[in-house]
């Protein structure tokens, strides 16, 4: 019988450098996966709020509202039709269609955990709607997103990363940016005094 050859000490240096250098590359994609979801799911909510903002612009008085289906985890822009056949979303009485235009956006592997609009707290756990009245300031909107499974609404643990999205009165586009987890949410407080320029709106006559 020959005696089995045992690994030298070069061997073993060796595979655990390539076994090292393997960890170094897929470890950070691991990792990394999950929060690179997360930000492909801000930037659809970051371009459906930028997208009520310009159809607000462009349509001036319209009535419009922001609706959140939380089972679905759908966000829904609505207009307020004044023509009394058009079916509603809730039923042939109900005067909201969905607006066109700006297409709803279902979260893939993410739930809206936190909103609120000019700070004051809108509930994640169940549908809401936040009307919008033509011809006065939009409210700010500010929504945080975060991991949750299919079927978990609102995710139960609100300490791992999250994206927050904001969307000032007078901005055309909204600002998205992760934050360490929803605990460190700092919702938009109702407008006072608004700066154009940061607003996106430079050239806005008073």
């Amino acid at each position: 019988m020959t005696p089995r050859r045992a690994l030298t000490i070069i061997e073993i240096i060796c595979v655990i450098v390539i076994l090292g250098a393997l960890a170094g590359v897929v470890a950070p994609r691991l990792f990394s996966g999950g929060s690179a979801r997360l930000a492909v799911q801000a930037r659809r909510v970051s371009g459906f709020l930028s997208g009520l903002a310009q159809r607000q612009a462009l349509t001036g008085g319209e009535r419009l509202a922001l609706w959140y289906r939380a089972p679905n985890r759908e966000l829904v822009l609505l207009a307020w039709s004044p023509d009394p056949d058009a079916p509603g979303v809730l039923g042939q009485d109900d005067p909201w269609v969905v607006a066109s235009g700006v297409p709803p956006v279902v979260l893939d592997g993410a739930a809206i955990v936190l909103a609120a609009a000019d700070g004051a707290a809108l509930p994640t756990a169940q549908d809401w709607r936040l009307e919008i009245t033509g011809g006065l300031p939009r409210p700010s909107i500010s929504i945080v997103i975060a991991p949750a499974p299919e079927g978990q609404t609102v995710r139960a643990d609100l300490t791992g990363p999250a994206w927050q999205i904001d969307l000032p009165p007078l901005a055309l586009e909204a600002i998205g940016a992760p934050i360490q987890s929803p605990q460190a949410w700092s919702p938009a407080e109702a407008a006072g005094g608004v700066d154009l320029d940061s607003a996106g709106r430079r050239v806005t006559p008073w």
